[in-house]
């Protein structure tokens, strides 16, 4: 069985409701730059991409989890700990990672990612 159908078959793809990322009194500025939304160095050192690993898509460094499937999973409306429950090896601090990686490639940012250490 492949990576694809095993996530086709997890609670990621089956969850229908949308929750809000960002909750009450959660900062929506980065300290980093002062621009909204903006992906710190902290939680750009949380993703990697390494070409030998997954076909270097982007993936929570130190984990085989692509950064699609945390967006896949939140998309789902799974809360950040449905999702660590699901991959124990993901962080909340992951999750936020790859939900600001999302939303700078949306906004089509260019954020270079370092290969795997």
């Amino acid at each position: 069985m492949t990576n694809r159908q095993d996530h086709q078959r997890s609670p990621c793809a089956i969850i229908a409701a949308a929750r809000v990322l960002a909750g009450p009194g959660r900062s929506r500025t980065s300290a980093l730059s002062g621009q909204a939304w903006a992906v710190t160095t902290e939680q750009m050192e949380l993703i990697s991409a390494d070409p030998t690993v997954m076909h270097g898509q982007a993936m929570l460094a130190g984990t085989r989890v692509p950064v699609s499937v945390i967006l896949d999973c939140l998309a789902a409306g799974m809360t950040a700990d449905e999702i660590i429950a699901e991959y124990p090896v993901v962080t909340a601090a992951g999750v936020r990672a790859a939900a600001a990686y999302g939303a700078a490639l949306a906004r089509e940012e260019l954020l270079p990612l370092p290969h795997a250490r």
